[in-house]
């Protein structure tokens, strides 16, 4: 009896070794890293669908094109990670708001008051193992769903610096966790006029959707 106790130990113990390696598999191996901030990426691991409102009338009332910026950004991050439009938001992964800020606190309650844009992993991302840079291990995690705020009436930006806000924020949608260190590019973490994607942003994504 004992020697059977201690084979099925044994098995028991085995199995869980082996579940933990699994776990802390290599997911691959990435050429670029420029999140200066954290340590993990994220990645969709199938093409989500979008869709976007206007929460109120102020980005119209003031003569913005809330829409342009979101189809825009779209475009530039689908060399990424494409996406799809939706009429519902019932049927997309990823929903974005454009509004005042009173407004977004109606949809999402812990939303800074000095924030411009923001976004949100909901449900949480889902941890899949990790990946390899340069010898340095980066958490890797599939993401479920995203919604994405953008503020407008706390700042009176220009056209650029809106279309900049929507494009970075897309950019978390679509798996960057942190920011760049470089002010050249649209996921550095201080609004700019930039509005077209530089290598590096994009390169910083490419490794995980190959």
């Amino acid at each position: 009896m004992k020697k059977w106790k201690k084979a099925i130990a044994s098995t028991i113990l085995g199995c869980l070794a082996l579940a933990g390696v699994a776990q802390a598999a290599t997911l691959g191996t990435l050429s670029y890293w420029y999140d200066s901030t954290s340590n993990n990426i994220y990645r969709w691991t199938y093409q989500p669908a979008f869709w976007s409102t206007e929460a109120d009338t102020w980005f119209k009332d003031n003569g913005y094109n809330f829409t342009s910026w979101v189809t825009n950004s779209m475009t530039q991050w689908g060399s990424v990670r494409t996406s799809y439009g939706v009429d519902n938001s019932s049927d997309a992964q990823i929903l974005v708001y454009g509004g005042t800020y009173n407004t977004l606190k109606n949809y999402f309650s812990p939303l800074s008051s000095s924030a411009d844009g923001a976004t949100v992993w909901s449900p949480s991302p889902v941890y899949e193992g990790e990946w390899n840079y340069n010898g340095s291990l980066k958490g890797g995690s599939y993401l479920r769903g995203a919604k994405v705020y953008i503020v407008g009436d706390k700042w009176f930006k220009t056209n650029s610096k809106y279309h900049n806000t929507v494009l970075h924020e897309f950019g978390h949608a679509i798996g960057w966790v942190g920011h760049s260190s470089s002010s050249s590019d649209v996921m550095y973490d201080t609004n700019t006029s930039i509005t077209t994607l530089t290598t590096r942003d994009k390169n910083h994504l490419v490794g995980v959707y190959k």
